[in-house]
């Protein structure tokens, strides 16, 4: 070997050792940066001259055969979806702990408790209807009530107002990373490309390993490698977000059978909806917590105003065919309707047109029966024309039916309201209603309003509204063995059959229960939720844990394996150093026989 060859491969030791020493000092510098990949450097021998497929020579030192980093792929993308998981129960979690917060039953003053403080001043009503002060209990109890119902409605819905905005959020935080992603990625390839910088590929290579987790963390995706080092990310269900030249901008679109914007699309284009496809990350727990938990048919806005709203309807059709101590000179409705659109039509079914059939075969109309008279000791009932109902009957129909029944009652409309006055009768109160049209129209009922969110004590019942609460109804009218109509004030027949509402069993949800074990179910189905959820979460992070140390085993910085390799490689630095000195004493003394 020449001399030449000794300082050539000395030389390739030395630049062999500084690459590795450069290696060595990145992992030191990168060793608690989140993220980083620990990287290695591959020598191999620099073989000596080739010719025809046979060495010539023993061989030329050492070269740097290449610079990676130590990652495992499948605990990479098990990291990736894990954090998608994460992503998914986390985002539920926060807006579940608030929801159910507005269901705590815990501190004594939730809907149940209004609920039987309700029915608790009913029964003492029954046990003493004339008394006003128990009169004036029920009021204040019915308004309790309201209220409570109210306040719950209204936290439901504000509730979903800033889920809606974080998804949003969400969408614009997708494309500021798909966008940081698509900048990575065309500094990588490019790099690839002219095979330049290659620790400065790798540690872009992370940065990208990073974002798709960050990215996974809020929309689920899978990466897909090309052979030019970049990668292209789709949805699980296959929607392109990202390739060389394309990068999907997310944002809100009008779902085809809704109104509201609530729709994922890609690219603003509606033929694009993605909303059903998203499976886990963030942006798919916001979702459920707005189109499941909260809203759809079965969601928890739904449900307690479905609970709410069948209260209000049986508390009402049970009291408004009750009468108050000295009945009534004139009664307004609480709901505005159009006047000349069939009723049917407003209220759907909770108005009765079918005809009745009583057990002997007789067929009766639906129809609406009034007690009146001069006082309570005289009174006559609606008979002599029937104030019937229809599909057909609108609010100027039944203005005309009830001012042509002959009893002397007359009826108008105010601004879509109707108005029965006692006229010529003095005074009046409901007998019978077998059509219910009373108590969708608001007459002569405990609580107004359409939903869980207006629901109040009717206003003729309030001071405040300039109401009387004396005027609560308690008794109900009744014919005796002659058929005459009687009244009598001390009577509790309209508290006993409100009371008997505490103990009867509705089909609702479902299921045939009392209100109050509905109730109960709702929020057993609130706290079932989110303890599902706490669990599934608190499991995911620690799988999610055991993954991330596993990583870190694979793929983190060991400073006592880098101080080691430290020493190798400085002991062969100067190991080719001592080489280059020996390799110019001999120059030297080859130069000094030659003198």
């Amino acid at each position: 070997m020449a001399i030449s060859d000794v300082l050539n491969s000395s030389k390739l030791g030395l630049f062999a050792s500084q690459g590795a020493m450069k290696v060595i000092s990145h992992n030191i510098a990168n060793v608690n940066t989140k993220g980083y990949s620990r990287q290695t450097i591959s020598l191999e021998a620099n073989p000596g001259i080739v010719m025809s497929g046979l060495q010539t020579s023993s061989g030329d030192g050492v070269q740097i055969a290449r610079v990676g980093h130590q990652v495992d792929d499948l605990l990479e993308r098990r990291l990736r979806m894990g954090s998608g998981d994460i992503g998914r129960l986390a985002a539920r979690d926060r807006f579940m702990t608030v929801i159910e917060n507005n269901f705590n039953e815990i501190d004594g003053d939730g809907l149940s408790d209004r609920f039987n403080a309700f029915f608790d001043a009913v029964d003492d009503a029954v046990s003493n209807p004339s008394n006003p002060a128990a009169r004036i209990q029920v009021v204040s109890r019915s308004q309790g009530l309201a209220n409570t119902v109210n306040q719950m409605s209204r936290t439901l819905e504000d509730i979903a107002v800033p889920v809606d905005q974080e998804i949003t959020g969400v969408i614009g935080d997708i494309n500021t990373k798909l966008r940081s992603l698509q900048e990575i990625n065309t500094l990588i390839v490019r790099q690839s490309a002219g095979n330049r910088g290659g620790d400065a590929a790798l540690d872009l290579a992370d940065q990208r390993t990073g974002l798709l987790q960050e990215l996974n963390e809020l929309i689920d995706i899978q990466s897909i490698e090309q052979p030019d080092a970049g990668v292209t990310i789709v949805t699980l269900a296959g929607q392109l977000l990202l390739d060389h030249d394309y990068v999907a901008q997310l944002g809100r679109g009008r779902a085809s059978s809704g109104e509201m914007p609530s729709a994922i699309v890609v690219d603003g284009n509606i033929d694009v909806d993605i909303t059903t496809q998203i499976r886990s990350g963030a942006l798919k727990g916001l979702l459920e917590v707005r189109d499941e938990i909260l809203g759809g048919d079965r969601g928890l806005i739904s449900q307690f105003e479905q609970l709410t709203s069948e209260f209000r309807q049986q508390v009402n059709a049970v009291y408004a065919q009750s009468v108050g101590h000295s009945m009534n000179q004139r009664l307004t409705a609480t709901t505005q309707v159009n006047p000349d659109v069939p009723l049917r039509d407003i209220f759907g079914a909770s108005i009765r047109t079918d005809e009745i059939v009583s057990p002997d075969g007789a067929v009766a109309p639906r129809e609406i029966v009034f007690a009146y008279g001069s006082d309570v000791n005289n009174l006559n009932r609606t008979g002599s024309r029937t104030i019937s109902i229809t599909g057909e009957t609108t609010l100027r129909g039944l203005i005309d039916e009830i001012n042509g029944s002959g009893s002397g009652i007359t009826a108008r409309e105010n601004n879509g309201q109707l108005v029965i006055d006692a006229g010529e009768a003095d005074r009046f109160a409901v007998f019978s209603d077998t059509s219910g049209v009373l108590t969708a129209l608001g007459v002569g009922t405990l609580f107004s309003g359409s939903n869980a969110a207006n629901m109040a004590v009717n206003p003729e019942l309030l001071v405040e509204k300039g109401g009387d609460p004396g005027r609560l109804a308690t008794a109900r009218i009744r014919t005796d063995s002659s058929g005459n109509v009687r009244f009598d004030d001390s009577n509790n027949s309209g508290m006993v059959a409100l009371a008997a509402l505490r103990s009867q069993r509705i089909n609702l949800l479902g299921e045939r229960a009392t209100f109050a074990s509905h109730y109960a179910t709702l929020v057993s189905q609130v706290g079932s939720i989110q303890q599902r959820n706490q669990d599934a979460l608190t499991t995911q992070r620690t799988a999610q844990q055991f993954l991330s140390d596993n990583r870190e085993s694979v793929s983190g910085v060991s400073l006592d394996e880098e101080l080691t390799d430290m020493v190798k490689f400085q002991r062969a630095f100067q190991a080719s150093s001592r080489m280059v000195s020996v390799a110019d004493e001999l120059f030297k003394s080859i130069l000094s026989m030659g003198v």
